[in-house]
């Protein structure tokens, strides 16, 4: 999610933004800063939440792919995204490459051996509440074979350090 708001501050002035968020904690620490549009809405529920075609491009920064869970997963939350973008739609996103030696001092790094994928594990704790958060860590190769039959096409690839890349996504 779009946490406490740091990238709708900036982007928000500079053309229409949309945060959404699944923490309502967040959402409120968001309205507070003053990010115009903050949504409480869990990212695997875009359909849910928004019209087909109603942004012309999103990023899903922060690692968040992750969550997906599977290459199902990020399968089933590409093609949601493709719906909810215009059919001019661009998209980035943002992960760790498993591939990288570097990786593996992420805090929570489990290898998996499935070529080009792995896991991140770790518990949180805030205000009394715990929970366990279980990243899937997708390979830029496996990200582009994710892709096929979603809308999407891998369209560039830039490391933003040594183990994590931003992708560059276009509808096809």
């Amino acid at each position: 999610g779009a946490g406490v708001g740091r990238d709708t501050l900036y982007f928000q002035e500079r053309f229409e933004t949309v945060a959404i968020e699944v923490s309502e904690h967040l959402v409120a620490t968001m309205d507070e800063r003053g990010v115009r549009d903050a949504r409480h809405i869990d990212m695997f529920a875009l359909r849910e939440a928004f019209d087909r075609d109603r942004f012309r491009s999103a990023l899903v920064f922060g690692t968040q792919i992750g969550l997906t869970g599977s290459m199902q997963g990020l399968r089933e939350f590409l093609g949601d995204l493709a719906h909810v973008t215009t059919p001019d739609g661009t998209a980035l996103l943002h992960g760790y490459d498993p591939d990288r030696e570097a990786t593996e001092a992420v805090l929570g790094y489990r290898a998996d051996p499935t070529p080009g994928l792995a896991f991140r594990v770790y518990h949180t704790e805030y205000a009394g509440e715990y929970e366990t958060l279980l990243f899937r860590l997708f390979s830029p190769d496996r990200l582009r074979e994710a892709t096929v039959g979603t809308g999407w096409e891998l369209a560039d690839l830039q490391y933003g350090s040594e183990r994590t890349y931003t992708a560059a996504l276009r509808k096809v």
